[in-house]
């Protein structure tokens, strides 16, 4: 069986949005990115254990007000933070509010970027554990594989699938 997903990533200005599309898309990372206010558009098809999973992504820029027509017809949304920073209770419930008034009760997922996992620990004290929270260095891809397959399982309501590695 194949499956197609419409996924919105959001958060603030240099939150690893689009380091994280360019990890998954074409396995590399660029260190001095230089946002060029465009909404962007990417899919990517990924071999499964149980068929195609094609993930279209809208990577989005960091001003809720710039984004608000985007945010229709998604079947997930990722907010995505830089773990240097807190994550605001405030920009996640006004995020939520938004999206959930043009998708419904779509899934929420909340990805911490950092340059490399193991200062990771450096962090947690400036998290809101409410949330569950996946880390993840778009620079060397640490938690990106797992967070691909857990994205995928939760979409697809399937615990056995599983990505192919090779086609990563």
């Amino acid at each position: 069986m194949d499956y197609r997903f419409k996924i919105l990533l959001v958060g603030e200005n240099h939150s690893g949005k689009s380091s994280f599309l360019r990890r998954i898309i074409k396995n590399k990372f660029k260190l001095n990115y230089n946002n060029d206010d465009k909404i962007k558009i990417k899919k990517v098809t990924y071999l499964t254990n149980k068929g195609y999973v094609t993930l279209e992504f809208t990577d989005t820029i960091g001003e809720l007000r710039k984004n608000e027509e985007y945010y229709s017809s998604n079947d997930s949304c990722i907010i995505f933070y830089n773990t240097l920073y807190k994550l605001k209770d405030n920009y996640v419930k006004k995020t939520k509010e938004s999206v959930r008034a043009r998708n419904g009760n779509i899934p929420f997922f909340f990805v911490g970027t950092c340059i490399d996992l193991e200062h990771k620990n450096l962090f947690n004290s400036m998290i809101n554990t409410k949330y569950t929270i996946f880390y993840i260095s778009s620079k060397s891809g640490d938690g990106v594989l797992y967070f691909l397959n857990y994205l995928i399982k939760t979409l697809t309501n399937d615990t056995e699938i599983m990505l192919n590695t090779r086609n990563i």
